[in-house]
């Protein structure tokens, strides 16, 4: 019975090694990209509150008697449109590499321990 409660426990204490080594790994490589992807949220709403600013400028009727200031303003706001798209696209394609990553992790994790830990 002895050796049979330190296999066990040997054991135990492999899978949880392969577990943490595993999800360290996860960590590091994706500690940069969930960085990057809450930089790239907050400048989104920054850049989408800046938008909605400049929207609510055109209700002024003021804002149409500049002719001038006018193609400035929508040549500002059109570069800002594509820097919107620009960050949501990173957004997306960052949210992606990191979902594909865990979900390595869990394959990786139940190859591993030789069991299906699901989601």
């Amino acid at each position: 019975p002895k050796a049979t409660d330190d296999d066990a426990t040997g054991s135990r204490k492999d899978r949880k090694r392969v577990e943490a080594n595993l999800r360290n790994a996860l960590y590091r490589e994706t500690r940069k990209w969930s960085e990057r992807l809450g930089e790239v949220e907050e400048e989104i709403m920054v850049l989408e509150e800046t938008l909605k600013e400049m929207e609510q400028a055109q209700n002024d009727p003021q804002f149409y008697e500049d002719k001038a200031g006018l193609q400035v303003y929508y040549a500002e706001q059109a570069k800002r449109r594509d820097q919107l798209k620009g960050l949501y696209a990173e957004w997306e394609s960052i949210g992606q590499r990191i979902e594909e990553r865990e979900t390595r992790y869990r394959t990786e994790l139940e190859d591993a321990l030789g069991t299906d830990i699901g989601d």
